[in-house]
């Protein structure tokens, strides 16, 4: 059914593949602006090399599938991943749908796809949500591993203040409402969504202010760095991303950044200035306001994403389990 074929330059801004996300499942993370920023600087030759999976019709020559790996050389030998590096929170292939109908018809595509890939030691696939298992598995003779951490996400409803009042409890809710009076006492508060022009530059403050407070923090490499501030800003134009700026009396108080997929919010990267307002919370601040923001224009899911950190608890999130798919070839 599927001619097989791999890229290492593949478009992901052509019509072809905005015409199979169209017609296929999908996280924001296989979106176009994503991924073409993605591989612009986090597949950095010769460490890494980009490596598509491609398949399209025999009959018809329409694209009907995309893989987004990584092909990565250590002293162990060739490692092929998902398209991850630290930043991509939910991996997924992307299947036409009319693909998925004859399954029967797919039962040798594991084996075509191993042989494609050529000689490597392991594919390691992380993280999948367990809605892209079904996915995977078409693609991959393996069970998965649960992951140590899972995803979190909350659905708030409107009226946004008596939901609010319900998710937080009225003791979570007027110690917080209590810390956003006490910084409203130190100026005026805003929350805003930062324009395209002013985008590269609040994420840059995100990662002066995120500095030294994680380890390992992504965003504090460089190219990393440039493939946030990239999409932060063609995002915003094209209505893909969104950056949140929390101020008080003009100054920047804190930062959220994440992607938008219809009418979910995905958060991805919180800074806050801890030096001058750590005692508002403002971390917490910034994200409830956000939310309520999210929820009065239309939003329906302010999604956590990855990552089991105590203050989620705080926002009642749901918890679902993330995993991962490790194939060893040796």
């Amino acid at each position: 059914m599927l001619e097989l074929s791999l890229s290492d330059q593949f478009t992901f801004n052509s019509r072809e593949y905005r015409g199979l996300l169209r017609n296929a499942q999908a996280t924001p993370f296989q979106h176009p602006e994503w991924l073409s920023s993605y591989y612009r600087y986090l597949v950095a030759h010769p460490e890494s090399t980009a490596m598509v999976i491609l398949g399209h019709s025999k009959s018809t020559g329409e694209l009907q599938l995309v893989v987004p790996l990584v092909k990565r050389l250590s002293e162990n030998g060739c490692i092929i991943e998902s398209a991850y590096s630290d930043v991509t929170d939910y991996a997924c292939p992307v299947v036409h749908t009319g693909l998925l109908a004859n399954r029967e018809a797919l039962s040798s595509l594991p084996g075509d796809l191993i042989k494609l890939l050529g000689p490597h030691k392991l594919l390691h696939i992380q993280p999948v949500r367990e809605e892209e298992l079904p996915l995977w598995k078409l693609l991959i003779r393996q069970s998965p591993v649960k992951l140590d951490y899972g995803r979190h996400q909350v659905t708030p409803s409107l009226p946004f203040s008596p939901w609010r009042d319900r998710n937080f409890g009225k003791a979570r809710r007027s110690q917080l409402d209590r810390k956003l009076r006490r910084l409203e006492d130190r100026g005026h508060v805003r929350l805003e969504i930062v324009p395209t022009s002013h985008a590269a530059g609040a994420i840059e403050w995100a990662r002066r202010h995120r500095e030294d407070r994680f380890p390992d923090d992504p965003i504090q490499r460089p190219q990393t760095l440039r493939f946030y501030s990239e999409i932060a800003s063609s995002g915003e134009a094209a209505s893909f991303t969104r950056t949140y700026r929390l101020s008080c009396g003009g100054d920047t108080v804190a930062v959220c950044f994440g992607i938008v997929d219809e009418m979910q919010f995905y958060y991805l990267v919180l800074a806050c200035d801890y030096h001058n307002y750590a005692a508002h919370s403002p971390g917490t601040l910034i994200l409830d306001l956000a939310m309520g923001d999210w929820v009065s224009g239309g939003g329906k899911i302010f999604d956590f994403t990855i990552g089991d950190e105590a203050y989620k608890k705080n926002f009642r999130c749901d918890k679902s389990p993330m995993y991962e798919f490790m194939v060893r070839t040796d």
